[in-house]
């Protein structure tokens, strides 16, 4: 399983030493099934090749991280993540969004976005929904919504 953590974490552009000393610094993995309902990047609609799985990173410094993919040959991933949250309650969580990586093959890009996800719902005991809406800095719209399905949870501590 720790290989599989790093090698996710890997996958974000940070180079494989770094990605060990992530791991360690690492809160939680929580692999989320479910189903994509939507995922539309600068005006591309990925919806029908995204895969029903959603990736939820917390680091002990704060940040935060939602990763999906397409479920194709050649996987585009996609990591939203920001460095300040909140939830008012258990069932009612946003994360306020800084930073999108892409990465399509070896290509890896980061840009600088503006936006939240947000997630409706007690993850553990009901159907959840999970939207993330942002804006690069060229006013490109990027979204993503998932149901997740509190009998698909894997959390790894």
């Amino acid at each position: 399983m720790k290989k599989l953590i790093i090698s996710a974490i890997a996958l974000l552009g940070i180079s494989w030493a770094n990605a060990v000393k992530a791991e360690a610094d690492m809160v939680y993995m929580a692999i989320i099934g479910g189903q994509c309902q939507k995922l539309t990047v600068l005006g591309n609609d990925f919806t029908s090749i995204c895969r029903d799985k959603l990736i939820n990173m917390s680091w002990n410094n704060g940040r935060v991280l939602y990763m999906v993919s397409t479920d194709t040959e050649d996987t585009i991933l996609l990591s939203f993540s920001g460095g300040k949250s909140q939830q008012p309650r258990l069932e009612r969580y946003t994360l306020f969004l800084d930073t999108l990586r892409i990465a399509d093959g070896e290509d890896i890009s980061e840009q600088g976005i503006i936006g939240t996800c947000e997630m409706w719902g007690d993850l553990l005991k009901e159907k959840a929904l999970h939207k993330c809406v942002a804006q690069n800095v060229d006013g490109g719209e990027i979204i993503f919504e998932f149901q997740s399905d509190p009998n698909q949870i894997e959390v790894i501590n």
